[in-house]
């Protein structure tokens, strides 16, 4: 059985996996994805292992890619490294935004989700036409762009399932999950305003959670933001209790 420490770090490898950057390349101990759209975690430098520093040429390397590649320069910072608040600082880097938490489902503590009167939920291995269509406009209404949050899936090379909620025939929440190292990372959980705070994203999430868990993942997480307090509330009633890791981005224009 992992540590906790081994446990973050391979959390870690399999989210990258399952939100691929359309270019990223070690440098220094970081890895440096590069994807355009406005993604942060894609477009963003993460440590690749607890020995990771961010020194005067670490740092030299990073704001190179990202000047090469016309974006701006950001860093991710969980907090499984020490912070390198004044390397960063000295460098004029913005304060912390998105502050962000890793939770684990405890294995064996999965709690299932009822679902509504009226809802079907569908569980594929691929994106369909109509999930795509519902996940571009849950992206327009939360003020992101349209394919933000489609156009990793065209990277994605794990196994995964993606489910729906339908009301109607239409998908009214959706959400995925992709296995990587024995661990299945669930993304990419919305639902349409309108709908919102009558079960459909706990029904999906516990959907892709039994998928998972079926198909042999040891592990269940995801990564959701700090102050997202009905999401979190949402995510420990459906056994996401353990808590793994906190990290936030600065931002260099």
């Amino acid at each position: 059985m992992d540590d906790q420490a081994t446990l973050c770090w391979r959390v870690e490898r399999a989210c990258a996996a399952a939100w691929p950057a359309r270019t990223v390349d070690a440098r220094h101990g970081w890895a440096v994805a590069r994807s355009g759209g406005g993604t942060r975690r894609i477009n963003s430098a993460s440590p690749l292992s607890p020995a990771a520093t961010l020194d005067a040429t670490a740092l030299a390397a990073i704001l190179a890619a990202y000047r090469d590649a016309a974006l701006p320069a950001i860093v991710r910072l969980p907090t499984l490294i020490a912070p390198p608040a004044s390397v960063l600082d000295a460098a004029g880097f913005a304060a912390a935004e998105g502050a962000s938490t890793t939770l684990a489902l405890v294995p064996g503590t999965a709690t299932a989700a009822p679902v509504p009167a009226g809802v079907r939920i569908a569980v594929d291995p691929a994106p369909t036409p109509a999930w795509r269509a519902a996940r571009r406009h849950l992206s327009l209404a939360a003020g992101a762009g349209a394919d933000d949050h489609l156009d990793p899936l065209s990277r994605l090379r794990a196994p995964a399932w993606f489910a729906a909620a339908a009301v109607d025939g239409t998908p009214r929440a959706v959400a995925f999950a992709a296995l990587t190292d024995g661990i299945a990372i669930v993304e990419a959980v919305a639902t349409d305003p309108a709908w919102r705070g009558r079960g459909l994203a706990g029904a999906c999430v516990a959907a892709l959670v039994d998928r998972a868990i079926a198909a042999g993942a040891g592990h269940v997480a995801l990564q959701v933001a700090s102050d997202n307090a009905a999401a979190l509330a949402l995510y420990r009633r459906l056994g996401f209790t353990c808590h793994l890791y906190d990290y936030n981005y600065r931002r260099r224009g």
